[in-house]
C-alpha cells in the first residue's frame, strides 16, 4: 500500500495558495492535510503547526521545555516547500495496511484517529 496527499488547507487562511503571513520571519499557522491510499476514495486528516522559530519564541517564551511533536519549523514562508516536504513524508509512509500507515505519518503531524478505539464507539 501506498500513501498519498489528497488535499491541503488552514482553518487560518482563507485561501492557503494565495495567502502570505504578514511578518516572513515570525508566524504560525496549522495546517491540515488530508492522507489516503494511492486510487482509493477516503481520507484521513493529519494536522502540523507550521511555524518559524521567532513564532515559537515568541509564543513559548514562559515555558521552560517544549515538546514540538506536529510542527514542521520553517524560517522563510514557502508553502511550495511545505507541501513538497510533507508529499517526501507521506513517500516513504508505506505498509501492509492503512493504519500502519497512517501511525507512521502520526510520529510527525498529529492523525485525527491517533486515540481512537473502535470498541469503546457506542453502536
Amino acid at each position: 500500500m501506498k500513501a498519498a496527499l489528497i488535499h491541503y488547507h488552514s482553518p487560518d487562511a482563507d485561501d492557503l495558495d494565495s495567502w502570505e503571513p504578514e511578518q516572513s520571519d515570525c508566524f504560525g499557522f496549522l495546517l491540515e492535510v488530508k492522507i489516503g491510499i494511492s486510487f482509493e476514495k477516503g481520507a484521513d486528516v493529519f494536522q502540523f503547526m507550521v511555524c518559524t522559530p521567532r513564532w515559537l519564541e515568541e509564543n513559548y517564551k514562559k515555558e521552560k521545555v517544549v515538546s514540538l511533536r506536529g510542527y514542521i519549523i520553517v524560517f522563510r514562508y514557502d508553502l511550495h516547500e511545505i507541501i513538497s516536504w510533507i508529499d517526501n513524508l507521506i513517500d516513504k509512509a508505506t505498509g501492509d495496511d492503512w493504519e500502519s500507515i497512517a501511525k507512521w505519518i502520526g510520529r510527525y503531524g498529529l492523525w485525527e484517529f491517533e486515540d481512537f478505539n473502535k470498541h469503546s464507539v457506542l453502536p
